[in-house]
């Protein structure tokens, strides 16, 4: 009888430790879903970790692991002090940095609206068959360069320029090839051969939606550069 009470009292002394144990070491805040060496992981947290897409098209098994080996590896580089390493402070500064660019890009390109009309997509599928006949006229307009290809064959840019042009008329200024150039439209005829691969209406109101966007983020960055003060030393580089 006593052997069996002495069993019982070690029983009930192991097990009152084995839940001390778990009481300090893992015990959850009301608020928290996942315990890392006391570090409270909320379900706030881990639905951002979610929605930034580092943890996306996992199963709840392996969402778990992919947290509590990510939380133990930042626990180790912070006990070895990675954080207050130069290189580490560097390499934080040109992520912050760049996450602040692609954000305002992203608040920029959010903020453009255009939708081409019907007959802009047809202008613009026209001439995709079609060759033109132009001229590049610099600023000076001195040594003026006549260009005569398909309309499928210019940049982006410049078939955006002169979509809506008539025949003898001119775009705004221009960077192209490294220098300021106006392009006069001469005439417009119809190709050879026909060229390949014609597009759908949407195809082509995408393509013209994408350079109108492309086309205002440029006036966009070119509009702080003439607000700014730059001044570059290029014998200091």
């Amino acid at each position: 009888m006593r052997y069996l009470i002495t069993i019982l009292f070690i029983v009930v002394l192991a097990t009152a430790g084995i839940l001390w144990s778990l009481k300090s070491g893992t015990e959850l805040a009301p608020e928290g879903v996942i315990s890392v060496n006391k570090r409270q992981i909320t379900s706030t947290e881990l639905t951002h970790l979610r929605k930034g897409k580092q943890l996306d098209d996992q199963d709840l098994g392996g969402l778990i692991d992919t947290v509590i080996t990510r939380e133990l590896l930042i626990q180790e580089a912070k006990r070895r002090n990675i954080d207050q390493e130069e290189s580490f402070r560097k390499s934080l500064k040109n992520f912050y940095e760049q996450s602040l660019i692609k954000t305002i890009i992203d608040q920029e390109s959010a903020s453009f609206s255009y939708t081409p009309s019907p007959k802009e997509i047809a202008v613009y599928k026209e001439l995709l068959t079609q060759k033109i006949d132009i001229t590049l006229v610099p600023e000076k307009k001195e040594d003026q360069q006549e260009l005569k290809l398909l309309y499928k064959e210019l940049t982006p840019p410049l078939q955006m320029a002169i979509l809506s042009l008539q025949i003898g008329e001119e775009t705004k200024p221009l960077h192209y090839a490294k220098n300021t150039y106006s392009i006069r439209v001469n005439s417009i005829s119809n190709a050879e051969e026909v060229p390949s691969g014609t597009i759908s209406d949407k195809e082509a109101k995408e393509s013209i939606t994408s350079f109108r966007k492309d086309d205002y983020l440029k006036n966009w960055l070119d509009d702080l550069e003439r607000k700014a003060n730059i001044t570059v030393k290029k014998d200091k580089i």
